[in-house]
């Protein structure tokens, strides 16, 4: 009997970190696609990252676009976020904000702290959208509420100078402490 996609994806997951075998991006990325033919949400969005960044398979943007879309369709936050930063961008894809704007959208909707930041980044400029100062602000404080530092520093910011939100220093404060607290802690995402 086969194992599972979710075993499979396990073991390319300990591969590509280490983690009781000795590392090894080549072979994790052949487990990423060994589950990713069975359909796995997450080794599709992995394998994805491993084509953007040439980890374990050579760079290729059509590969990665492809699995990232996959994943995407499967409702996995992260790969609509890094599908966001390609149109973003124009990385494997024409540059079109608008259909950045779109992926970011969604990943937010799915709670992603760092799509909830772009996201607000947008409607802080009226980039695509309409420069919407409160719906910024709103987005901010989502991800900032979810520990993303930049979040927490941007609504900092807005509660200091009133954008979006009504000036209050006190709240200023406690957004920039927090975000320093999070930086010393060394939060990534």
């Amino acid at each position: 009997m086969a194992p599972s996609a979710e075993a499979v994806y396990l073991k390319a997951q300990a591969y590509a970190e280490g983690k009781g075998v000795p590392r090894d991006v080549v072979e994790a990325a052949r487990l990423y696609r060994c589950a990713a033919t069975q359909g796995h949400m997450r080794a599709l969005y992995d394998l994805g990252k491993c084509y953007v960044t040439g980890t374990g398979v050579p760079q290729d943007w059509p590969q990665a676009l492809h699995f990232l879309r996959l994943a995407a369709g499967k409702g996995h936050a992260g790969a609509l976020f890094a599908l966001g930063l390609c149109y973003q961008n124009g990385e494997g894809v024409s540059r079109d904000q608008a259909e950045a704007v779109r992926f970011f959208t969604i990943a937010s909707d799915l709670k992603f702290a760092v799509a909830q930041h772009q996201l607000a980044l947008y409607y802080d400029k009226g980039i695509v959208v309409p420069r919407d100062a409160a719906k910024a602000a709103q987005l901010y404080t989502l991800a900032a509420d979810c520990g993303y530092l930049h979040a927490q520093f941007s609504l900092a910011v807005c509660f200091e100078e009133g954008n979006g939100v009504v000036t209050n220093t006190t709240k200023a404060e406690h957004y920039y402490r927090l975000a320093r607290s999070t930086r010393a802690a060394g939060t990534r995402f």
